[in-house]
């Protein structure tokens, strides 16, 4: 099982630095255009699908759905778009912990940022002891530094962005390209998801559309430098019940340990999220994993 490093490095370039942040509508947009570009070439027009989801009008994701559900014997997805930040370790499985950890660093930034508008104003007023006037370029010129500042701010409440999005998650998405580009989607079909915080809630969905007797494979970082491990994780989808899974459910994952005496405690360290090279092994070992040795 090889990988073609002319178009994998071509497809790594452009996904890790010009299409890396994947967070506000346009730049979903565009990746979606240059995604649907890689896979035309190598299936029908007819085995794509778009579904963009709306709530009260408004965009608020785009799935990309590859092959036909319905006849397939695998699904293999993930998630597309970019995380928010913090700093440490990444728990795949411990979404609340997750949360609770950007929340504790969103918090953090803030309330740096409303010190240093409160330092600011100290210094302005009390030590510089400025006075507006209309007439004065100076007054201008503190307004617009106010108005920046409060940009940030609400910037910075809001949450920030991972700009580390190689590993988590397009090592996932090249994956998937690649199988695409390498094999028939006849017996196995692919969907991209947006919002991946709230990925696993669409199992339901997709299930749906799976015929019985297929399963489900979901990929999250997987081209960290630790070991791939490949999971049955039925159990951990509360609101799917046992008698209507379609077929079992996967999480094929990359993590810093080599083993953890519960799912929960699977970890990424900060350092192997930020790297800037995917360990080609685990693609080809979860490739294996799906075709055997073909």
């Amino acid at each position: 099982m090889t990988i073609k490093h002319e178009e994998w490095t071509d497809r790594q370039f452009r996904y890790q630095y010009i299409l890396g942040q994947r967070h506000s509508q346009k730049q979903k947009r565009r990746f979606i255009k240059s995604l649907i570009s890689d896979i035309l070439p190598h299936i029908q027009e007819d085995d794509l699908k778009i579904i963009v989801e709306k709530y009260k009008g408004i965009e608020t994701g785009t799935n990309v759905y590859i092959g036909n559900l319905k006849t397939a014997q695998k699904v293999i997805c993930t998630y597309y778009d970019t995380p928010s930040f913090k700093i440490g370790k990444y728990y795949p499985f411990n979404s609340n912990l997750e949360r609770k950890k950007v929340i504790e660093w969103n918090i953090i930034i803030s309330s740096l940022v409303i010190c240093l508008g409160l330092m600011m104003t100290y210094f302005l007023f009390n030590v510089c002891h400025f006075k507006f006037s209309l007439g004065n370029v100076s007054s201008w010129l503190v307004i617009l530094i106010y108005l920046l500042y409060f940009m940030v701010l609400k910037k910075s409440s809001l949450g920030t962005y991972n700009p580390y999005t190689l590993i988590r998650n397009t090592s996932s998405l090249l994956t998937m390209l690649e199988m695409i580009n390498k094999h028939s989607i006849e017996k196995i079909a692919f969907v991209f998801l947006d919002n991946g915080i709230y990925g696993k809630r669409k199992f339901s969905e997709i299930q749906k559309q799976m015929k019985t007797g297929c399963d489900l494979y979901y990929l999250d970082s997987i081209g960290s430098n630790g070991p791939l491990h490949i999971m049955k994780v039925n159990n951990l989808f509360k609101n799917v019940t046992a008698d209507r899974l379609k077929g079992n459910i996967y999480y094929a994952f990359s993590s810093s340990n080599k083993k953890a005496d519960s799912l929960d405690e699977y970890y990424l360290t900060f350092k192997a999220l930020k790297s800037t090279r995917i360990n080609e092994e685990n693609i080809k070992k979860f490739m294996k994993e799906i075709w055997g040795d073909n």
